[in-house]
């Protein structure tokens, strides 16, 4: 904190040619998204902050936002107030070195749907002169996403979705980003539209590009509709994909993606975000409508951010629910194999997820994976750093993970060494204690996950379908853990993990995750 002032004090003396303590130093600072919906409501953020010397407070400070042409108020802080598009926001007073003044403002996006930049302008005035006026005026500038509209569940022609994707592939490699909206107005007796398709849809390229299939629920005859509002159906005749995409920046949401000889959707993106979609379910996710798989993964960047598959319900495909090939994902908080609502069985043919020899490093965290025909979770013996956290992993056809795809494996290479398989050496209640006591052996270092089962899961591997315990013992290789509450009828089973550097010391550290060893029933 010393350090801090010091500084402070060292860059007041430089931006100033007098001896001036008294005089505040305003510093104004603006946080405006770098992408903007057409018609739709946005957050702006501004903050203002008094760096001067103790006593040379300032007051009357007025801080003025100046939207571009078309933007209005929607919801202002209420220190602040609108007149036509300007944004005044008023503080009586600001102490130097006290913590910053922040202003909250929704505001609403031009409806312009042709795309192009929207500049900002922030300042902030006090009645004393700041120290330095270059750090009172702040400028941002957003992009405005190029809108494609789909008004019809027709096939083809004006207001399709097919025609949607041409305009797409024709203008938005040059001028992202892009959005896809439906507005569907078909007259239909249900709450969703269904786009029953009589060809596979072009392959989607280029840069940057949102389909939202959640913005049909404005037009829904029954907004409050639990399932999906747009349903792209192959109909079980179309022999491609769902949804082809080949960009560097995809988001996708809200969609039903069913029927299709191949994927629901095939996703090569550098940035990805896959989310709140049904592949291989009705608009309810209750009932299987099958792709031959749902989603596949061929690539990614692999950057400091991974994409994202997240929230989706992929259930009742032919074979895998996720098939990755390639790339650096993360994978968290899908269902896989059972229904969007409840645990009641949906099962995808082959695997829940299958992570082939290209799949380098993905997170697979909190999904549900259940009733599938094979695996939990397969990985193939090349894909050496899939990082396994907390899922819910039961009643599959075979192992809840299987890597290798050898049957039980006691060990998994971590570096240039080992971890093995933990193994449960006892299980009891500790009616005394209201306790269930597991006595585990694993190696040192490692992050044990420890589940409870219905049942015991195949011979040699156990079932995760509910984590109860986590630790990491530095030292020990037996010891006990105590879970609270009577897991009598329970079966247990434990994983183990362990991050190793890389060895070329990338931006990466790398994990491997062990299967689960064979379950004990607690006694």
């Amino acid at each position: 904190m010393r350090r801090s002032a010091a500084v402070l004090l060292i860059l007041i003396a430089a931006v100033t040619s007098r001896a001036d303590t008294t005089a505040p130093w305003l510093i104004l600072d603006m946080s405006v998204p770098d992408r903007i919906q057409p018609g739709r409501t946005f957050n702006v953020a501004l903050a203002v902050r008094n760096y001067g010397f103790p006593g040379s407070d300032a007051h009357d400070v007025v801080t003025v936002l100046e939207p571009p042409d078309g933007v209005t108020a929607e919801a202002l802080d209420e220190r602040c107030s609108a007149a036509g598009s300007r944004v005044s926001c008023v503080e009586a007073s600001l102490a130097a070195s006290s913590w910053p003044v922040h202003y909250r403002l929704t505001l609403r996006a031009p409806e312009r749907y042709e795309g192009g930049a929207l500049r900002f302008v922030a300042s902030t005035k006090a009645r004393e002169r700041s120290l330095t006026d270059a750090q009172t005026t702040r400028e941002a500038t957003a992009m405005l996403y190029r809108t494609f509209f789909v008004t019809t569940t027709a096939d083809d022609g004006p207001g399709s979705l097919r025609a949607a994707m041409h305009d797409v592939n024709a203008l938005c490699d040059a001028a992202p980003p892009c959005s896809i909206r439906f507005a569907v107005t078909d007259p239909a007796p249900t709450p969703w539209q269904s786009i029953r398709l009589q060809s596979p849809l072009p392959v989607l390229r280029g840069d940057e590009l949102v389909i939202d299939g959640s913005t049909q629920q404005e037009l829904s005859r029954d907004p409050k509709f639990a399932g999906r509002f747009i349903e792209i159906g192959g109909r079980g005749v179309i022999p491609g994909n769902g949804l082809d995409l080949e960009l560097r920046h995809v988001v996708v949401r809200g969609l039903a993606i069913n029927g299709f000889g191949e994927y629901g959707l095939r996703l090569a993106s550098d940035m990805a975000f896959v989310s709140d979609n049904f592949f291989g379910t009705d608009v309810r996710g209750t009932r299987a409508v099958p792709n031959r798989r749902g989603i596949q993964i061929t690539r990614s960047a692999c950057t400091t951010s991974f994409p994202v598959i997240e929230r989706n319900v992929i259930s009742g495909n032919l074979r895998a629910g996720i098939f990755a090939t390639g790339g650096c994902y993360t994978i968290r908080n899908n269902r896989l194999g059972v229904g969007a609502d409840d645990d009641r069985p949906l099962p995808n043919g082959a695997s829940g997820m299958y992570l082939d020899t290209g799949a380098n490093r993905v997170g697979v965290s909190r999904n549900v994976i259940a009733f599938n025909g094979e695996m939990g979770i397969a990985l193939h013996p090349g894909s050496r750093h899939a990082t396994l956290f907390e899922n819910s992993i039961w009643a599959n056809g075979t192992q809840a993970i299987d890597i290798g795809l050898d049957g039980p494996t006691p060990s998994v290479e971590v570096g240039s060494g080992t971890l093995r398989t933990p193994e449960i050496l006892l299980a009891y209640y500790d009616v005394r204690r209201n306790q269930t006591i597991v006595r585990v052996s694993a190696d040192p270092l490692s992050l044990v996950q420890m589940y409870a089962s219905d049942g015991p899961g195949m011979p040699g591997s156990g079932d995760a379908q509910r984590l109860v315990a986590l630790r990491t013992e530095a030292v020990l290789t037996v010891y006990d853990v105590a879970i609270d509450g009577d897991l009598r009828g329970q079966w247990i089973s434990a994983n183990a993990g362990r991050t190793v550097v890389h060895p070329l010391n990338d931006l990466y550290t790398l994990h491997r995750t062990t299967e689960m060893s064979p379950a004990r029933a607690v006694e």
